[in-house]
């Protein structure tokens, strides 16, 4: 798929993100950003992966719906854009669909993506069109949470496409359809 080999300048990742590049850059000074972690010189311009646009868009989302911790963010984040997933499902239910590719939610015909932060980690659950998330499934190591934060990567990753003017349908497309040919 075209997109996931392309790159982007700080301020095409700041339109499709709706962050400012000044965050952008800050982020990636501070380490945060994947494969962006040294300082540029003037007259050099820093190059962003499809993986890291999203890993943005979803920290920045993470940050305004209330994480306060930017490090924790980008954890979440960056587990999310750079790493897929085995079929969605919690212990004990049965998988539902394909492995979600990195950087994409699972394919809009089987759902929303959603993704759970908490203390010490994150996790990504499929949720049919009904939007019922059973919980009762959940590991042990989930008990352990105080808090949740909940965020729509499916909404998330629809935001960016539309911003970028994509038809984000049309992207997981041709994204899972090329995932199940490769």
């Amino acid at each position: 798929m075209e997109l996931l080999n392309q790159t982007f300048t700080a301020q095409s990742v700041a339109l499709a993100t709706g962050c400012t590049s000044k965050q952008i850059t800050d982020w990636c000074n501070l380490g945060r950003v994947v494969g962006q972690r040294e300082p540029l010189g003037r007259g050099h311009s820093r190059k962003f992966s499809w993986f890291n646009l999203m890993e943005i868009a979803i920290a920045a989302e993470l940050m305004n719906i209330g994480m306060s911790s930017v490090q924790d963010a980008f954890a979440a984040s960056q587990k999310f854009a750079h790493s897929g997933e085995s079929p969605s499902h919690w212990v004990g239910e049965e998988p539902i669909g394909p492995p979600r590719i990195p950087a994409m939610p699972w394919h809009h015909t089987l759902g929303q993506t959603l993704l759970f932060v908490y203390q010490g980690g994150s996790a990504v659950k499929l949720v049919d069109d009904g939007g019922k998330v059973n919980l009762s499934g959940i590991t042990p190591e989930y008990h352990r949470f105080t808090g949740l934060i909940v965020a729509n990567v499916s909404e998330i990753f629809m935001r960016v496409c539309n911003r970028m003017a994509l038809d984000g349908r049309k992207v997981l497309d041709e994204a899972y359809s090329d995932a199940v040919e490769g």
